[in-house]
């Protein structure tokens, strides 16, 4: 089911599968959409959970920002997921975020976000104003990620390494790179530099005393593997990064049955 909600930002779109008392919550990636998780809310996890995954605003079916240098933010998008879950009136939470929804998911929860685990995939946490960023990512795959303007080539080819390459793109996951707020880019990094602007997501994973599970494509062009193998994790999921071998940044999209699989383990784990 699609719908739309009004929230302090704009209209969010909301994709809504399943029931149970655990709700779900997936947040995509830059220059993405919640389309990329149809994989999750179109299987048989939707008989046992409450399945749920919005657009950003910019991104999707989502409005794009009223004030887009306030909106366009880690922070103000962790604050929109918040309102969100309080609008819907979400319990027994678990959230799982992609490259830069981990990012979000992680600020959300830090900003008070009630959620009893969570879900990383392409997400590694760095410090406040992207402090570690040289360490966490390969910094010469990041270039396109603070773009504002993408043409045809930059649209195919942020499309391919975001999903693993050409051969797992759909038509309708190249509409999302193209549909997507070009300067919501540009802001998230900038405001993100900003050592103000948000958490030590660093020193969130390594402090925070509920699960986390890292499912992890372990060719994934913008996030070193080392890096998040080496955090002092709280509470890591079976004590250990989950790596999806031959799989690239979207391990739900690329290697989705296994990753589901996983999924449910933990779900259950946690519930």
């Amino acid at each position: 089911m699609n719908k739309m909600i009004e929230t302090s930002v704009g209209k969010i779109a909301i994709s809504e599968s399943g029931s149970g008392s655990t709700s779900v919550l997936f947040v995509h990636g830059n220059s993405s959409s919640k389309a990329v998780f149809s994989k999750q809310l179109n299987s048989s996890l939707a008989e046992k959970y409450h399945l749920l995954a919005i657009d950003l605003p910019g991104h999707g079916n989502s409005d794009n920002a009223n004030n887009p240098q306030q909106d366009y933010t880690i922070s103000s998008y962790a604050k929109l997921v918040c309102e969100v879950v309080e609008k819907l009136k979400l319990s027994s939470l678990v959230i799982v975020g992609w490259s830069l929804g981990g990012h979000i998911a992680i600020e959300a929860v830090a900003q008070g976000l009630d959620a009893k685990a969570m879900i990383l995939s392409g997400t590694p946490p760095v410090g406040p104003g992207f402090d570690h960023m040289a360490e966490a990512f390969h910094m010469e795959n990041m270039g396109d990620t603070s773009k504002a303007e993408f043409d045809e080539d930059d649209i195919n080819n942020f499309a391919d390494a975001t999903i693993g390459g050409a051969e797992f793109v759909t038509e309708e996951l190249r509409q999302a790179v193209a549909r997507t707020d070009g300067i919501s880019r540009q802001i998230m990094l900038g405001a993100s530099a900003d050592p103000a602007s948000g958490s030590d997501q660093k020193e969130f994973v390594e402090s925070w005393n509920n699960p986390i599970a890292v499912l992890q494509g372990a060719d994934d062009v913008f996030v070193q593997s080392r890096y998040l193998e080496g955090l002092n994790w709280k509470n890591l999921w079976r004590g250990k990064v989950q790596f999806f071998e031959n799989t690239g940044h979207a391990p739900f999209w690329q290697n989705a049955e296994q990753y589901n699989e996983l999924l449910n383990s933990f779900l259950e784990d946690v519930a």
